[in-house]
């Protein structure tokens, strides 16, 4: 892992914007009030004293006819909302697995999702993998670039909880893990342990639970959970 010791130099000033992207099911917006929560959350975190409110923020959302992709921009002095067309996803993803790369950084306010070009650039820098996997300097697992990251390890599924964005999506699976009576634990996974996993899959807003193929020697074509959890989350 020495060879990925590349991580980028990071600002560690006060970043003064924060944001949300969210998806619509059926014209609504999935988990509406949990992502503008979060938002305010992001705000309040980062020192960032919104002039609007989260009811500001709902009436220019409003419902939408078609599926869409929303992002909502919030600073100190004004909010934006883009109503995208929701992207096309190739389904083999969830069938056949994604492959992902791997680097050494955290992110340096885990809580709070805010605009900067550092995960831009590391999205790019990853050229055709699917996701960036994120581990801290002591090789213990921290996120992805986009996504949360959970592993299944004899049975039971297991996803770090300390110093990563606690992304919505990720709650949501988290609640019908625990519904369904799915062996879970939050805690720390090290690169190594990691690479004994049985399964390992990925979530995010706009692709809900993605297995992951192939990372670095690690290689596995059964996706038993993961599907499994996506037909619960459907």
């Amino acid at each position: 892992m020495e060879k990925k010791r590349n991580n980028t130099l990071v600002n560690t000033l006060l970043p003064s914007a924060v944001f949300e992207t969210m998806r619509t099911y059926g014209g609504k917006v999935f988990a509406l009030d949990e992502h503008l929560e979060r938002l305010f959350r992001s705000a309040e975190l980062l020192g960032i004293e919104p002039r609007h409110s989260q009811a500001d923020i709902l009436r220019e959302i409003g419902y939408l006819p078609t599926e869409s992709k929303v992002r909502v921009h919030l600073t100190a002095e004004k909010f934006s909302v883009q109503i995208l067309p929701l992207p096309s996803v190739d389904q083999t993803i969830y069938t056949e697995g994604v492959e992902v790369c791997e680097r050494i950084f955290e992110r340096p306010f885990p809580r709070a999702k805010y605009e900067t070009q550092i995960y831009e650039e590391i999205l790019n820098a990853q050229g055709e993998y699917f996701e960036t996997l994120f581990f801290s300097e002591e090789g213990f697992l921290r996120e992805g670039n986009i996504s949360n990251v959970f592993a299944v390890m004899n049975g039971k599924v297991v996803t770090p909880k300390n110093n990563i964005l606690l992304g919505v999506t990720r709650e949501k699976i988290i609640q019908l893990i625990r519904e369904n009576d799915i062996s879970f634990e939050e805690r720390e996974i090290s690169r190594e342990e990691l690479l004994k996993a049985d399964e390992i899959f990925l979530t995010n807003t706009t692709k809900e639970i993605i297995p992951v193929r192939k990372w670095e020697e690690w290689e596995r074509g059964e996706f038993k959970i993961a599907t499994e959890l996506r037909v619960l989350f459907s």
